[in-house]
């Protein structure tokens, strides 16, 4: 018995002397010691299940504790700050100013080409010489009669079509005033047609023609008469600019002559000048407004070939811009930042899309908070319906007075 209490106080003395280094910790030691105490045990793992992944010495007890109702903000305070955040701007961003690049100079003999698809109106004046065994007289004259022209003046109009740069038609209409041998009044008209024949690759133009049409006569002395002629020629075009070319001719005229069985020649020289009303070649930045007269060569723009001003680049011009200093929608060119086709100067909502004419949003529902739905009440299930026993029947008591039946050997 004296063992046992000598046992007892050894065994006090040592756990006293084994906490005293416990009190001597920090409080911040003793604090996380005492959270390793209070944190539960790992279970250990069954027998038949895999081994658990060891738990992660860098994730902190405030890391690995599950989010509490307090760190989540309330819905309506979340609503309220998502409010407050304006819209992305729906306003278009600036368009990148064009820069102007080098356009090479068109020289001269590739300026003004023949294209496809070109008119010209011309005028022309020249000089016809008259073949002298013409028979441009009344049948009726008698033959002592009968005159030669002297050279003739040449006026005429015309006008061709190329449905191709090289290939195209032309018709003329032409008077030549004249006299006869004997100064006597008298002249010459002709009308006709014919096909062209060009070079296209210069502005300096050769050509070849030829065709058919007629020719008449007039004078007091030989009377009116028409001959069917036929011509051929050549030429050659410069053009002065997109607008003008020069032109000359050298032709030979054949038609009836005298006697029955000859014919005559009556050649001709014309000078003549050709409106072109549209070119649209050179063109480097094709806006219809040739290189020449294009003062930006390389920029579209219908104003002298020049995009008109835009100083806010919102490819609204300033012309008809409301907000020149402020990129804008069109057509008023003022910007609206919500997209909700009320302008920023009318919007009392700037950054909330709303209907016109305030440009504000419908008053919202009140948001509503998050309720954990509850789960349905289980029913209990039905109860089963009680269940009678019948007792066993009991034999009857054996009769002590009955014979005892002999038991067999």
């Amino acid at each position: 018995m004296m063992n046992m209490k000598r046992f007892a106080s050894a065994s006090a003395a040592l756990t006293w002397l084994v906490s005293v280094p416990a009190f001597a910790q920090t409080p911040a030691a003793q604090g996380a010691a005492t959270t390793a105490a209070a944190a539960p045990e790992p279970a250990a793992p069954s027998s038949g299940s895999a081994e658990s992944a060891p738990a992660d010495p860098t994730r902190s007890a405030e890391t690995a504790a599950p989010e509490t109702a307090a760190d989540t903000p309330p819905v309506e305070t979340v609503a309220v700050e998502r409010a407050a955040v304006p819209p992305p701007q729906s306003t278009p961003a600036p368009a990148p100013e064009a820069v102007p690049v080098p356009v090479p100079k068109t020289p001269y003999m590739k300026r003004y080409v023949p294209e496809h698809l070109m008119w010209e109106l011309g005028l022309f004046g020249g000089v016809m010489f008259p073949s002298k065994d013409h028979q441009l007289f009344d049948n009726a004259l008698a033959e002592s009669d009968r005159q030669p022209f002297k050279t003739a003046g040449d006026l005429g109009i015309r006008f061709a079509f190329f449905p191709l740069s090289f290939l195209g038609v032309e018709a003329e209409a032409a008077v030549m005033p004249s006299k006869l041998e004997d100064d006597s009044h008298g002249g010459l008209w002709a009308v006709r047609g014919h096909g062209i024949l060009q070079w296209p690759g210069s502005s300096v133009t050769p050509f070849l023609l030829v065709g058919g049409g007629g020719l008449g006569a007039a004078s007091n002395e030989m009377g009116n008469d028409v001959d069917r002629a036929f011509h051929f020629g050549l030429g050659v075009k410069a053009a002065l600019d997109e607008y003008v070319t020069v032109r000359l001719d050298v032709r030979d005229t054949l038609h009836a002559g005298y006697p029955d069985a000859s014919t005559a020649h009556s050649p001709e020289l014309l000078f003549g000048i050709s409106f072109v009303p549209k070119r649209s070649k050179p063109d480097f930045d094709k806006d219809g407004v040739l290189d020449m007269r294009d003062k930006c060569p390389s920029i579209a723009g219908p104003e002298q070939g020049c995009p008109p001003a835009d100083t806010d680049r919102d490819n609204v011009p300033d012309t008809t811009d409301e907000c020149i200093d402020a990129a804008g929608v069109s057509p008023s060119g003022c910007p609206d930042q919500d997209a909700d086709n009320v302008l920023d100067r009318d919007d009392h909502c700037v950054f909330e899309a709303g209907p016109a004419p305030g440009g504000c949003p419908s008053a919202p529902p009140p948001p509503q908070s998050e309720v954990v739905a509850e789960p349905p009440p289980v029913e209990p299930p039905p109860a089963e319906p009680p269940v009678t026993t019948e007792p066993a029947p009991v034999a009857p008591a054996a009769d002590p007075s009955a014979p005892v039946a002999p038991s067999p050997m």
